[in-house]
């Protein structure tokens, strides 16, 4: 039984005009070696058989995306079965110390905007809920949304109140955070209006993706030069997983789809400093503001 359905539009903005710059068949050597790397041997390709991976850059708001995706059943397996979930938690609390930082600050900007006593919070794909914990910690009345089994035991364990599926979602949210969440989502613009109806009037919304810089030109190289897809450059559109490539000019287009508007380019999330750091912080801050692909919105 296929695994695999095809998405004949954009997903962020719903054009069907688009370039293709990369296809190559799931039965082909080189794409059954890159997933053997990339998902140390545990994905089961006969599930993918007779499909491609496929990268197209829409013609209208420039996101580069994958038109063959994992159906429901499909991502199951990817996320409690493929995914090494050792592997995963290791990769995650890399680089931790920096990100508790970062999700202070933000928790902090969103208190002082809100001005509520115990603001409610959505973490739509909460992975393993350093943030929620954060969140519940600093006076958020918080709901998590993951769909791993593993991960939601153990945000269950911190005493975390937490949601498997989208559907069972209710009652109004003062925030919603969406961490490298979007690019992960077969339909993006539907689960973020979904998200959006329950986001109180003037709410606010963090979304954060990988930027697309520089993909297209690796894409198209990999297609001309008939190159191996490089599992180690390929992580901000790595296959099955990352199958929503954002430049910030997508990201903004599926925003407006949704009814949000953008607020907030959070410069001072980058690291702290004084002297030689804080002036190098000050000179790339218009190119920062223009490039990220981390912001908040507002409803």
């Amino acid at each position: 039984k296929s695994i695999i359905t095809r998405r004949v539009v954009c997903p962020a903005c719903g054009t069907t005009r688009g370039e293709t710059l990369l296809s190559i068949p799931y039965d082909d050597p080189s794409i059954r070696e890159y997933l053997a790397s990339a998902y140390q041997e545990n994905v089961d390709t006969a599930f993918l058989s007779g499909s491609s991976l496929e990268y197209i850059r829409c013609g209208n708001c420039t996101l580069i995306y994958q038109p063959n995706v994992l159906s429901e059943d499909g991502s199951k397996l990817l996320y409690d079965k493929w995914i090494n979930p050792d592997l995963a938690e290791k990769w995650h609390n890399e680089g931790q110390d920096r990100a508790r930082v970062s999700y202070a600050q933000r928790l902090a900007y969103v208190r002082r905007k809100l001005r509520a006593n115990n603001p409610r919070l959505l973490d739509y794909g909460a992975g393993f809920g350093v943030f929620s914990r954060m969140a519940a910690e600093m006076g958020f009345d918080v709901t998590a949304l993951e769909i791993s089994r593993e991960r939601r035991a153990k945000l269950e364990e911190k005493g975390i109140k937490t949601i498997s599926n989208p559907a069972e979602l209710s009652g109004i949210y003062d925030f919603v955070n969406l961490d490298q969440v979007v690019e992960h989502l077969s339909n993006p613009r539907a689960v973020l209006q979904s998200v959006c109806s329950l986001l109180q009037p003037a709410g606010y919304a963090y979304i954060s993706v990988p930027n697309s810089l520089g993909l297209k030109r690796r894409l198209l190289s990999v297609s001309q030069t008939n190159s191996p897809l490089p599992v180690g450059h390929m992580g901000n559109a790595s296959a099955l997983q990352h199958i929503n490539s954002f430049s910030r000019r997508a990201l903004l287009a599926l925003a407006r789809e949704c009814g949000l508007g953008l607020v907030f380019s959070p410069f001072e999330e980058l690291a702290a400093g004084a002297g030689l750091v804080r002036s190098m912080r000050d000179a790339l801050r218009p190119f920062y503001h223009y490039m990220t692909t981390s912001l908040y919105f507002r409803k």
